[in-house]
């Protein structure tokens, strides 16, 4: 696991680039506010991940293209999950086209934002071949249990 621990500049950062992609015509409601959140926590994944590979930052306004960066050649999409001290999170795909050629699961707890750990990443064939086929409400999703991904070694990366 990769630990990066993000300075109080960086967490700014993650803030204006949240702010900055926010849609301010959707309605501000408690559903509103909770995927605010999780697209924060998204936001400090992706900018924790691209900094502990000296990779650009996407900055860019609205959806991605499916991946977040690129890392030796690969499109990367960074799915970052909130600890919460109920379970330890899954890695998360959609089912589907792959448009990212590797998944990295990064977490995070709010009440500690600054420390972002980077757990491991798999293929989208391993997603299929390893992972659980599951229904949302919307699509459908492949869940890749932490176990079963692919680790990175121990390290501790300070920005």
């Amino acid at each position: 696991m990769i630990i990066v621990n993000l300075s109080p500049q960086w967490l700014e950062f993650c803030h204006h680039e949240h702010k900055k992609r926010a849609h301010p015509h959707k309605q501000q409601n408690k559903h509103h506010r909770e995927n605010s959140i999780i697209d924060l926590i998204g936001v400090i994944g992706e900018v924790a991940t691209a900094l502990c590979y000296g990779v650009d930052i996407d900055t860019g306004i609205g959806g991605d293209s499916g991946h977040d960066m690129i890392i030796d050649g690969k499109r990367v999409d960074v799915k970052t999950a909130e600890l919460t001290g109920r379970y330890l999170p899954s890695l998360m795909v959609e089912a589907g086209p792959a448009k990212a050629d590797v998944y990295i699961l990064a977490e995070i707890a709010m009440d500690h934002p600054k420390n972002v750990y980077i757990v491991g990443w798999a293929t989208p064939r391993e997603m299929v071949a390893k992972g659980t086929r599951k229904k949302m409400k919307r699509n459908s999703v492949y869940l890749l249990h932490r176990e079963k991904l692919n680790h990175f070694p121990n390290k501790i990366f300070i920005a």
